[in-house]
């Protein structure tokens, strides 16, 4: 009976993983190209972002409502109706490819945006209801970003080319983007859980949830982190794409390979430290990873020179995705699983807060100078690696 139940737990876990990686896939190609398939739909620069900010700000609202029902509901039918939802509404803009009916096409794109944010966040709650622990964490965020860069990476082999005397358009890495969503969801209905684990997480009332949650000192201030970790992020990288093109003076084409190369280095670095780096503590890979960029930050703004600038600007992207298990996950897993899905939510409405904070900054401080950026980002990352101190001693200490 153990044997059949580890057996599932196994086959469970390589499924959750093909889920992740084939709807990465799908994300990556229809996140980088659906700017250009709303361009080609003759939607005007300025509306389309007014249609991501608000996608990205009812993805927040749609996460703290869920988060209202994350006691009593099952993580893989949330996964299963999310993803429903974001394969049919990416048809209805398969069929809507340059027709006038624009309202009908910003609202299904809105609701692509919304469902592959709750996906996002959902997936690691499902892989505890299979195993939960730090390099578990670690291998979601790897295999997300991979699956990312690689969607990117395949639709840019396909745009522009000529097939069957079809030109392969965004509409076509659209198709794509759905044909990648099938399979992440026939992997997903294919998980099977035995009957006394349904991956159901206990119900609890929300007030005595939150209250659990909030109890624990180390939460609160790991949400403090975040806050403040993605405003200096996104003081700098928020304006990657204007940096690299008016700062930077690379061309469009340029750019989008610089991002593209650079993120999936990150990544092969975020496996190789996975494989052969163990830090002494969560506070010494902080110490690595943001230390380093604070520091060549600091270097950018004394000495306001453009190579200072594209070097700061890309060791940040080289170890963006390094470490997560001791700089997120082993805070996460601290809270119990029947929360997981609860936290995953809270987590990622303090991102969403901290980026658009991060956002709004740079477009004020972008006005000042460069170099301005790259201080209000090195003072927003000496406030994170302080509070990341202080989080690696609660840990060590296990004062949960």
């Amino acid at each position: 009976m153990l044997f059949k139940r580890n057996k599932i737990s196994i086959n469970n876990q390589k499924r959750i993983i093909l889920v992740l990686f084939f709807m990465s896939l799908s994300i990556g190609i229809w996140f980088n190209y659906r700017q250009i398939w709303l361009l080609d739909n003759l939607i005007a620069i300025e509306k389309i972002g007014k249609i991501l900010s608000i996608g990205f700000l009812g993805s927040s609202i749609i996460s703290i409502i869920v988060s209202f029902f994350s006691t009593k509901v099952k993580i893989k039918e949330i996964l299963v109706l999310t993803t429903s939802i974001s394969i049919v509404s990416m048809i209805g803009l398969l069929f809507l490819y340059k027709s006038d009916n624009i309202y009908l096409i910003k609202l299904l794109v809105l609701l692509t945006i919304i469902c592959e944010n709750l996906f996002l966040v959902g997936i690691y709650p499902l892989l505890t209801t299979v195993k939960k622990s730090s390099m578990m964490f670690e291998k979601n965020t790897i295999v997300q970003n991979l699956g990312k860069d690689l969607g990117v990476f395949i639709g840019g082999i396909f745009i522009g080319r000529v097939l069957f005397n079809y030109k392969l358009d965004s509409n076509f890495c659209l198709l794509l983007s759905i044909i990648l969503s099938l399979i992440s969801f026939y992997f997903l209905i294919t998980i099977r859980y035995e009957k006394d684990n349904t991956n159901k997480i206990k119900i609890k009332k929300y007030k005595d949830a939150l209250k659990e949650i909030f109890s624990k000192k180390i939460i609160v201030i790991y949400f403090l982190f975040c806050f403040f970790l993605n405003i200096a992020w996104d003081t700098v990288m928020g304006l990657q794409f204007i940096l690299l093109t008016d700062t930077f003076s690379f061309t469009e084409n340029i750019s989008s390979n610089f991002l593209l190369i650079f993120g999936m280095i990150s990544t092969f670095i975020a496996i190789f430290v996975v494989r052969k780096i163990k830090f002494k503590n969560n506070f010494r890979a902080c110490l690595y990873k943001y230390g380093t960029r604070a520091i060549l930050y600091l270097i950018a703004f004394l000495l306001n020179s453009k190579i200072c600038f594209i070097l700061a600007f890309t060791v940040t992207l080289l170890n963006s995705r390094m470490a997560s298990k001791y700089t997120d996950g082993r805070y996460i897993n601290v809270i119990s699983d029947d929360l997981q899905l609860m936290i995953s939510n809270l987590r990622f409405v303090m991102i969403c807060l901290g980026e658009t904070v991060g956002l709004f900054i740079a477009g004020i401080v972008f006005n000042y100078g460069v170099k301005y950026l790259f201080l209000v980002a090195f003072l927003f990352y000496m406030v994170a690696l302080i509070l990341s101190y202080y989080l690696s001693i609660m840990y060590d200490n296990k004062r949960f």
